[in-house]
């Protein structure tokens, strides 16, 4: 089985209705497999989980880009059930991401951060822990639903073609609309981490769209457009899981500063030497953002706008009559 990344099944000819049960037949069906692995396994090892995040939202980017081609009640459904999966698993992801970067941190500290240090390590692991139970639960009570919506979902999809539509026409007007959104955000002020996070939300649909309708435009959309968009949005999941991190040991911090712990001061210490460099890594990852956005933003949107412009590859005046 593939991926799921780039379709190739279809091209920018191809009836939008015939498009729409291609792509999300195979994106659910990856979608369903990689919620099997986890619950075979009997763990949300990060690997899995991180792999079953990036299956929802693929399977959410092609459910909200043939929206023409659905019935709205039975991709609602789907969509809400896909929602609490990706959400379960973004919960262990979060304990995923401070626990690696306590890992990485582990020869740099010296003896007087080890109190602290050991501390948060053990109390993250536990709480991922129990965070993994309820994520195994929810995926768990998703399967059987899962799959039996999916498969509801796919046979309901309508004949968009009727109208003339093609995936071509799909992929323009998608693509279009996103870009405006995302570039519309991207010029907008960058003044503290929530402008950056909504930025990221602005950029993920662009991105999952360009993967779906690739194949309906010039390669430079999959060669050069997409990678830089890859880039971008790594930059930016960068800033949200360091904010994210700093946010857990901020809380964590005043909760055991409460409990007045035997010994209080030595965590205290460490405690606020690791939140202190969390946030100066926030502020330098804010900078790479905005030199990307000086150096880069513009010549993307041109480029962007230019294969837009162009005819979707495969699709031809005769084949669109015949559609009609």
């Amino acid at each position: 089985m593939s991926s799921g990344k780039w379709n190739r099944k279809v091209d920018a000819g191809c009836p939008a209705g015939r498009a729409a049960r291609c792509v999300l037949a195979e994106r659910l069906e990856i979608l369903e497999k990689r919620l099997a692995d986890v619950l075979r396994a009997k763990c949300g090892n990060s690997e899995a989980v991180h792999q079953l995040r990036v299956a929802s939202r693929r399977a959410t980017a092609a459910v909200e880009s043939f929206g023409v081609c659905l019935p709205h009640q039975q991709s609602r459904k789907l969509s809400s059930r896909v929602r609490s999966i990706r959400r379960a698993a973004g919960r262990i992801r979060d304990w995923d991401v401070l626990l690696l970067d306590l890992a990485q941190r582990v020869w740099q500290i010296g003896a007087e951060d080890a109190p602290g240090f050991d501390l948060l390590a053990g109390d993250s692991a536990a709480r991922r822990s129990m965070a993994q139970e309820k994520f195994l639960k929810v995926c768990r009570k998703s399967q059987a639903p899962l799959r039996r919506r999916s498969k509801e979902l796919v046979g309901a999809v309508s004949a968009a073609d009727r109208r003339g539509l093609t995936f071509g026409d799909i992929g323009r007007f998608r693509l279009t609309a996103l870009a405006e959104r995302f570039f519309s955000q991207f010029g907008g002020p960058l003044a503290d981490v929530t402008d950056y996070h909504a930025l990221r939300l602005a950029l993920k649909p662009l991105r999952y769209a360009v993967e779906i309708f690739s194949g309906c435009f010039v390669p430079a959309l999959s060669e050069q457009i997409s990678p830089q968009l890859e880039t971008l949005q790594e930059l930016l999941g960068g800033i949200q899981d360091c904010q994210l991190a700093a946010v857990r040991v901020r809380t964590r911090h005043s909760e055991l500063e409460m409990e007045n712990l035997p010994g209080w001061p030595r965590y205290d210490s460490s405690l606020r030497s690791l939140l202190g460099d969390l946030e100066r890594t926030v502020a330098v990852r804010c900078e790479k953002v905005q030199q990307w956005r000086e150096e880069q933003a513009d010549p993307l949107r041109a480029d962007l706008q230019r294969v837009l412009s162009e005819s979707p590859l495969g699709e031809s005046v005769p084949a669109r009559r015949r559609n009609r």
